[in-house]
């Protein structure tokens, strides 16, 4: 079975590859987290959080 892991990563367009260097192409832009400090992979999230939303238990604010 698959492994289903919540990390935090960032789009990376095919330009922003090519700007650190190194041989990219077009397969290569897309989501990115890090495993660990120096080990980045490229992943396909299946869903998402927007930036600075807490946690699921936490409210919004409203009573509704």
């Amino acid at each position: 079975m698959g492994r289903r892991t919540e990390s935090i990563g960032q789009y990376r367009s095919l330009d922003r590859l090519k700007a650190t260097g190194g041989q990219w192409d077009e397969t290569d832009a897309g989501w990115w987290i890090f495993t660990d400090s120096n080990t980045q992979k490229k992943v396909a999230p299946h869903s998402w959080q927007p930036a600075g939303k807490a946690g699921e238990d936490e409210g919004d604010g409203s009573d509704e």
